[in-house]
């Protein structure tokens, strides 16, 4: 005789292992306050600010859209989680600088203020650390960010 497994079975045991890996990885730099254990190198994080400035001033183009706005929008937030990754790291005042930069871009194309959001989002790969940044303490990015933008 054959036995069946239940779907529900194999979510429970896919979850219980997915939570093990986070608490063996994650788990003792997480609790220290330090971004999960998770480093996003400098050459990678240039190329991901890079690239998602570049979709805001396509998306901001002439005559953005809702949908490009929301595009845009989305790049912004992208940036500040991107920076936020990583608060540990000697270049903490730059990513720290570069994410609340990339919040105010979001919140200029909530506020349509088109030209504004995309001059912002030029500098965004070019700025440089601001000595009034804290650095090293997340930001609840939540406040800004929808949950459609991100899934």
């Amino acid at each position: 005789m054959r036995k069946h497994v239940q779907p529900w079975a194999v979510g429970l045991v896919t979850l219980a292992i997915g939570f093990w890996i986070v608490i063996c990885i994650a788990g003792p730099t997480a609790a220290q306050g330090h971004g999960g254990g998770m480093s996003l190198p400098d050459d990678d994080f240039k190329l991901l600010v890079g690239h998602s400035s570049k979709v805001i001033q396509d998306s901001l183009g002439d005559k953005p859209d809702k949908k490009a706005a929301s595009k845009a929008r989305t790049a912004a937030v992208y940036i500040a989680m991107y920076a936020q990754a990583d608060q540990d790291a000697a270049v903490n005042q730059k990513r720290a600088a570069i994410r609340d930069a990339a919040m105010k871009t979001a919140k200029l194309i909530d506020d349509m203020s088109f030209a504004d959001a995309k001059k912002e989002a030029e500098g965004l790969s070019s700025l440089k650390p601001n000595p009034g940044t804290k650095a090293g303490s997340a930001v609840a990015l939540g406040k800004g960010i929808e949950l459609d933008e991100v899934m």
